[in-house]
């Protein structure tokens, strides 16, 4: 007997991680560059460098010519870099050479704020070396990790074959009885559960699951181990197995209300 699945909670992966990183370093290098252009003291540390550095550069310029031309051209060179950030951030999710574009041009971003130490040093840039390290080990592990999320079961049905044996494998729907119990035949059990007479006999060539004086389940078989009755009664999920070792058990909603070695053969009905 088989049942489908459908699971649906995932956990987030590297690869998203990696994703989100990157997101936050274009949105923050973004913010910089805007902040920078309206001439504002306030930066945040979490960003790129080159973007906000070649801003910085252009302002320079215009500064010594007399001239808005070089600080134009600068912070479109900036935004394009910032763009170039965003870019592999949404195509990534398809196409793993967009996360490794994304790391080339991060480190070299680190290079050029290395670069920065041999001006002097200043706390800041101290928390940006950490800040790029960070995204830098995290865009890694994207890359890693990168074809894992497509090997998930979020959207895809599992098939997943149960033993007979399993009570998991009882119908959930209630079960229509065959027809009430005969007087004759040997009882293997019998136990009182939520209410529920539940009782298996034996009778010749037949073994029979009965609830409440109706039978629901039954198999005529040779066999005398290895086999099981599954019903499902006043929502009520009852299942009776029988091992190779000739060990007999009973479940009655998943948990276990009996299990012993059967004294005698199944087959020895009177």
């Amino acid at each position: 007997m088989r049942r489908y699945s459908n699971p649906t909670s995932i956990p987030k992966s590297r690869f998203d991680k990696s994703r989100g990183s990157l997101l936050w370093v274009t949105v923050l290098s973004c913010v910089n560059v805007i902040l920078f252009m309206f001439g504002t003291s306030l930066s945040f540390p979490f960003s790129a460098t080159l973007p906000a550095l070649i801003s910085g550069i252009g302002k320079a310029m215009s500064e010594d010519f007399y001239s808005n031309t070089p600080f134009i051209l600068a912070n479109i060179l900036a935004f394009a870099i910032v763009a170039l950030y965003f870019i592999c951030y949404l195509m990534a999710k398809r196409h793993k050479a967009f996360l490794i574009v994304a790391l080339v041009f991060f480190s070299i971003d680190s290079v050029m704020l290395l670069c920065l130490f041999a001006f002097g040093f200043d706390i800041s840039l101290l928390i940006d070396a950490a800040f790029h390290a960070w995204v830098i080990i995290s865009l890694s592990s994207g890359i890693r990790d990168w074809d894992k999320p497509k090997a998930s079961l979020a959207d895809k049905p599992v098939e997943v074959t149960i033993s007979p044996a399993d009570p998991l494998a009882a119908p959930r729907e209630q079960s229509a009885a065959i027809r009430t119990q005969s007087p004759n035949g040997r009882v293997l059990l019998a136990q009182n559960c939520n209410g529920l007479e539940i009782c298996v006999k034996r009778t010749p060539g037949c073994t029979e699951l009965i609830v409440n004086n109706l039978v629901y389940a039954e198999i005529y078989a040779d066999e005398e181990t290895n086999y099981s009755l599954e019903a499902c009664v006043l929502n009520n999920v009852i299942t009776f197995a029988v091992s190779e070792a000739g060990i007999i058990s009973l479940y009655v909603n998943g948990g276990m209300q009996i299990k012993e070695k059967m004294l005698l053969s199944p087959t020895s009905a009177k």
